[in-house]
């Protein structure tokens, strides 16, 4: 990491290919979980100085806090507590760089154990900044490339740091930007207008030359909010994240991913490497065996502020994960402050389903998903590490084409050496054959809401929780857009309000409630109960 500018592409890349590699042992400490707050841009600073926050939390019992630091290229910058769990520095970046790679580590002390460790659980993150370097600098951070161009063109000479789609000067086209971040070591930058990407050239290759965009090496595609991805009518997905199976990592920001059609998984992105989302809408995708939005190979994927929304996987047996397909023992899911929504697959997991690997929620709504038979809106399956916090998992349906077979409305986890831990959470109002809202063993954290618990065991003595024969109403609100996303809203009476753990937001103990809710507001906004607020169960806290 105590790279000079120089060579920081070449010492970030083995950092992230490490970090890869190590995942599964690192997520399996369950020690601190560190999420990036600072945006993705700064505007150029004359003194070369650069705030940077964090959020830290502790992901086990007994696990509290002893320091941060940010790691640059350049070297290590302890951050201090700002409140709320938040922590913060000034970071110092040399000044004729575009942009600067930094990588969050949260050491721990694990009180039931005695030990302290450190873990890089947030990777490493990119980080631009606006305005052009003083004059005669020449260090570049990987290409910055400003598409202005709809049509779906190749780069005319891939390698040579110009997006042009011909020879002398022609458009910087989505499919020739890709190809030149593809060509070119480092992190690069693909920017977006505020338009419609359609991509049309037909063929089957990993060079992104036809077909879906193969991501090959590092890169960053940012959109305006309303910029569209589509895949068209080329029979095939969108993003097919290190096909070849190279760890590279690609970030969304701001767009829409949608109308993937491939043969085979992964409608809308098939991920093998490390694939972040932010702000980022994947819908109306339909793929063929698993995965219909998207299909984790392996890989990491992260959402935040995101959507899983209207997609479907086909295919009899094979129809698996209609807004989500993780699969392998590296693999892992991590979703904040997002939803998954009115998805649908013709076998299992209407919404996500996880096979193997780790799968993290918190703040995030799991509405409406439809599946022919387990697990409408959660499916579990093998040596699953799984958890939920503060989410809210509500009107998903079972059993869908009906057949008489389909269990779990909510939540299913089949067989295999895995768990499930839900705390602050509302499973309810979901139908199935059996086990509405839940017919699998979970180890509650406490503090959730069951409509009906039948068929579903591990509950803890603060749950709220009814029966098929006497189901408990949350009374939600309908489903609504929130921002980037979509959730329901707890109405006056709501058992929901001010029913979350009482525990105290800043201390490292489990089960707490998360510091903000789905659409980014701050818990608890309840009054104090016997001196201590608590907030809502469920991804929103009502206002």
């Amino acid at each position: 990491m105590n790279a000079s500018i120089g060579s920081v592409t070449h010492a970030i890349s083995l950092v992230r290919h490490w970090w890869l590699a190590a995942l599964p042992l690192a997520l399996a400490a369950c020690g601190a979980a560190v999420q990036d707050r600072a945006p993705p841009t700064f505007t150029r600073d004359a003194a070369g100085l650069y705030p940077l926050t964090v959020r830290v939390e502790g992901a086990a019992p007994g696990t509290s806090i002893n320091g941060v630091q940010a790691v640059t290229s350049v070297g290590s910058f302890p951050m201090a507590p700002a409140g709320g769990g938040e922590w913060s520095a000034q970071v110092p970046v040399a000044a004729c760089v575009n942009g600067f790679d930094v990588q969050y580590e949260a050491s721990w002390t694990l009180l039931l154990a005695g030990n302290i460790a450190r873990e890089p659980r947030a990777g490493v993150r990119q980080k631009w900044l606006t305005g052009e370097p003083q004059p005669g600098c020449s260090t570049q951070f990987g290409r910055r490339f400003v598409v202005d161009s709809t049509a779906d063109l190749v780069d005319a000479n891939p390698g040579d740091g110009v997006c042009a789609a011909a020879a002398f000067g022609g458009p910087c086209t989505l499919r020739a930007a890709v190809m030149e971040a593809n060509a070119l070591r480092g992190q690069d930058r693909i920017e977006l207008g505020n338009a419609t990407y359609t991509l049309t050239r037909v063929g089957d290759d990993d060079t992104a030359t036809s077909g879906d965009l193969d991501i090959l090496d590092e890169v960053a595609i940012v959109g305006t909010g309303s910029t569209i991805l589509s895949a068209g009518s080329i029979g095939d997905r969108v993003f097919d994240v290190a096909p070849t199976g190279e760890r590279v990592d690609l970030e969304l920001r701001n767009l829409v991913v949608r109308d993937g059609r491939p043969e085979g998984i992964g409608g809308g992105i098939r991920n093998r490497g490390h694939l972040q989302l932010h702000a980022v809408s994947v819908r109306s995708n339909v793929a063929r065996g698993a995965g219909g939005g998207i299909a984790n190979d392996g890989g990491f994927v992260e959402l935040y502020d995101s959507e899983l929304h209207d997609n479907e996987v086909v295919n009899a047996a094979a129809a698996q994960g209609g807004g989500l397909q993780s699969a392998g023992a590296s693999a892992s899911v991590v979703i904040r402050s997002s939803s998954v929504t009115s998805n649908q697959s013709g076998q299992h997991g209407g919404g996500l389903l996880i096979i193997e690997g780790r799968l993290d929620v918190r703040d995030t709504t799991i509405a409406d998903n439809r599946t022919d038979v387990y697990g409408a809106g959660v499916f579990l399956n093998g040596a699953v590490r799984g958890r939920l916090r503060n989410v809210t998992i509500t009107g998903n349906q079972a059993d869908f084409n009906p057949s008489g077979i389909g269990d779990g409305g909510g939540v299913h986890r089949a067989s295999g050496p895995g768990s499930l831990r839900i705390a602050n959470s509302v499973i309810a109002e979901n139908t199935a054959v059996s086990g509405r809202d839940c017919d699998s063993p979970i180890t509650s954290e406490g503090y959730n809401f069951f409509g009906t618990a039948d068929g579903c065991s591990g509950l803890a003595a603060s749950d709220l929780a009814g029966t098929d024969a006497s189901p408990l109403d949350p009374k939600l609100g309908p489903l609504l857009a929130v921002g980037n996303t979509r959730s329901r809203t707890p109405q006056t009476g709501s058992p929901l309000l001010d029913a979350g753990s009482p525990d105290a937001l800043n201390d490292e103990r489990t089960p707490r409630c998360t510091h903000i809710d789905q659409r980014g507001v701050e818990r608890p906004l309840g009054p104090l109960i016997d001196g201590r607020a608590r907030c809502d169960i469920g991804a929103i806290e009502r206002q």
